[in-house]
């Protein structure tokens, strides 16, 4: 596979990835990245680098959506703790009412 490939594999990887987080399928997040750090170490191990700055930008590009995907990641998490926060509240809401009316 020559690097012009192995980019255009990487860039529907990336696409992919970004895809499955705006659906919070955290699971394909995490396969499709496996599959990325192959491709990643396929192109940075065997493959003839081009001399321009395409490597460099291809670099700057995962960066960037490893970041866009933390921050996604981050939301979600936060999202979560505030909906499991008010699940407890209401469950304590009501084990405070069950004794109340037991009483």
């Amino acid at each position: 596979m020559n690097y012009e490939q192995t980019e255009l594999e990487l860039a529907a990887l990336s696409g992919a990835m970004l895809d499955a987080a705006d659906q919070q399928d955290w699971e394909r997040v995490a396969q499709l990245h496996d599959t990325l750090q192959q491709q990643l170490q396929i192109l940075f191990g065997g493959t003839e680098l081009p001399s321009d700055d395409r490597p460099a930008r291809l670099l700057e590009g995962i960066q960037q959506l490893g970041d866009t995907l933390s921050s996604q990641a981050r939301s979600a998490r936060n999202a979560c703790g505030q909906q499991l926060d008010q699940t407890r509240q209401k469950r304590h809401g009501m084990v405070m009412y069950k004794e109340t009316a037991a009483s």
